[in-house]
């Protein structure tokens, strides 16, 4: 959970940008910055972790900004009313030019750190593209795949189970419809529990 000590100022500051800035200007900033400051990226660099965290709450802030500025107008805000009734958001699956680059980027590099047993980092991150490019689908189902191949690597090496049973209800969450990573999650849960005994 992030907290909130960076003002939405010191956030438009940070990323260079001010309030007019659009929602997708501001997700292309934090791409180009992402990639730049990466630890992952910048194993040398002692700093880079703070400075991603701080990017990464300065977006959420921002984010959270937009979110409350360009509130649909097709919404009815009524349902809220009724604690009982749920509202799912339509989202738009298609995606822009620099997301799809970016998402091409970003699975290559992860069917690498794949063949290379890197689980770790391709947890890490596969998580920061869902967090910059949200809501698409394919992103989802390749983030629940990195959860469940890192859990199968755990149970393998017989270590941290009780990470690995975190990271296969994980890959369930994400991706709920996949009947074959059911099938696999509760292959592995039953390996954690004769491992257990």
């Amino acid at each position: 959970m992030l907290s909130n000590n960076i003002s939405v100022e010191k956030s438009y500051e940070l990323f260079g940008l001010n309030s007019s800035a659009s929602i997708e200007r501001i997700k292309a900033v934090y791409r180009q910055m992402a990639k730049k400051i990466h630890p992952d990226l910048n194993p040398d660099d002692p700093t880079a972790r703070d400075r991603f965290n701080t990017l990464n709450q300065a977006y959420q802030v921002l984010l959270a900004t937009h979110a409350q500025i360009d509130r649909p107008e097709s919404v009815d805000p009524a349902p809220a009313a009724n604690s009982d009734v749920r509202v799912d958001r339509v989202v738009d699956s298609s995606l822009s030019p620099q997301d799809l680059e970016l998402k091409k980027e970003v699975f290559e590099n992860l069917d690498k750190l794949v063949r290379q047993e890197n689980f770790v980092k391709a947890v890490s991150i596969v998580d920061m593209l869902a967090k910059v490019v949200p809501n698409c689908a394919e992103i989802s189902k390749k983030q629940s795949e990195m959860y469940f191949k890192y859990a199968q690597d755990l149970i393998n090496r017989r270590a941290q189970l009780v990470l690995a049973r975190t990271y296969l209800k994980e890959s369930l969450r994400i991706d709920p419809h996949n009947q074959q990573r059911w099938q696999a999650v509760n292959r592995e849960f039953n390996r954690i529990e004769r491992l257990l005994k």
